[in-house]
């Protein structure tokens, strides 16, 4: 009977030392278990503010991509306008140099192998007055 007596108590202290060591194992267990829950948490935070970003970034793509090809449009236009003025420019240079008015002709034809700005200027203010109404 002693004999059986000290097997138990063997048995009962190697059950209270495994059942300690198994309580240790889940009480880290349990701390990795909110480690990893408080990654999670964070990771999920990191990826709504990531995602938050991103649809800001592609709406500032598409309001670049949107002025670019307005500014384009506007480009174009502003060619197309240049190339009306500039046939107008020819125009009235031809017809300055077919003038009968001799101080025109004259000024056309020394200042138009250098094509300076004076003669610009006053060639488009004639566009502009021959273009522009006139009011009684």
């Amino acid at each position: 009977m002693e004999t059986e007596l000290a097997n138990s108590a063997d048995r009962l202290q190697v059950e209270q030392v495994t059942g300690s060591a198994l309580k240790i194992t889940v009480e880290e267990l349990e701390d990795l278990l909110q480690e990893k829950n408080a990654e999670l948490i964070s990771a999920a935070q990191e990826r709504q503010r990531f995602t938050g970003e991103m649809q800001k970034l592609k709406e500032l793509k598409y309001d670049l991509e949107t002025k670019l090809t307005l500014q384009g449009r506007e480009l174009k236009e502003a060619h197309g306008k240049l190339a009306i003025l500039r046939k107008k420019i020819q125009e009235l240079e031809l017809e300055a140099m077919n003038s009968p008015d001799k101080n025109l002709r004259e000024t056309t034809t020394q200042q138009g192998s250098s094509k300076s700005t004076t003669l610009t200027t006053t060639v488009t203010k004639s566009a502009i007055s021959n273009t522009t109404p006139l009011h009684p």
